[in-house]
């Protein structure tokens, strides 16, 4: 008997959250907010990848960590 392999990586983003990312594409600029420990990171990084895959988008990231303005236009 063989024993099912799990994979502890797959991520679960629930139809709900998927349909309400879906405007993203569309959108000039777009903010998620929400508590801590609500999967924000996670549901960005899941609809990004998905994104990625797609031939005619382009993704850019930024991630702001300071108010410095000069350190915001070299990373």
């Amino acid at each position: 008997m063989s024993k099912k392999k799990y994979n502890l990586n797959t991520i679960y983003i629930s139809e709900r959250l998927q349909e309400n990312l879906k405007p993203i594409s569309h959108s000039a600029f777009t903010a998620v907010t929400a508590p801590m420990g609500y999967g924000k990171t996670t549901a960005i990084n899941w609809y990004l990848d998905k994104q990625s895959k797609n031939r005619n988008s382009c993704v850019i990231r930024i991630s702001i960590y300071s108010d410095n303005l000069s350190v915001f236009w070299q990373s």
